[in-house]
C-alpha cells in the first residue's frame, strides 16, 4: 500500500517510507477502536461502494486514538478491476471533544 506524506504527518509517522514500513494498515481492525465500524467500512469497500464521510475512531501510532471523517473510493480498470483506494481523513477529535463537553454542562444545568 502506497502513503503519501500528509498522511503519514496525520498518524505521527517521521516519513511516508516509515508508515509503509509500518505495521499501520488502514483497512486493518488493529487500527480501530470499534470492530464493528471495521467491519461496516471492509463490508462496503468490498462490494465496491464508496464510502463518504463516515465517522470512526482510530489508533495512531502513539498509540493515541483520534475521531475522523473516513472518505474512500474504489478506483476500478475499464476490466471493472479494483486498481486501488484513494481516499482521506479528517481529523475531528477536536470537534468531537467540545460536542461532547457541551453535552456534559447541558446535562449538568438540567440535573
Amino acid at each position: 500500500m502506497k502513503f503519501n506524506r500528509a498522511l503519514a504527518d496525520f498518524l505521527g509517522y517521521d516519513s511516508k517510507e516509515a508508515l509503509q514500513s509500518s505495521d499501520f494498515y488502514l483497512f486493518n481492525s488493529l487500527n480501530f477502536t470499534s470492530r464493528e465500524k471495521y467491519g461496516e467500512i471492509t463490508s462496503l469497500l468490498q462490494d465496491g461502494k464508496e464510502i463518504a464521510g463516515l465517522e470512526a475512531e482510530i489508533i495512531k501510532k502513539d498509540k493515541s486514538i483520534i475521531t475522523v471523517f473516513l472518505s474512500v473510493r474504489p478506483v476500478i480498470d475499464a476490466n471493472g478491476e479494483l486498481l486501488r483506494y484513494e481516499g482521506s481523513l479528517v481529523d475531528i477529535t477536536e470537534r468531537k471533544q467540545m460536542e461532547k463537553t457541551e453535552l456534559e454542562a447541558e446535562a449538568a444545568k438540567a440535573a
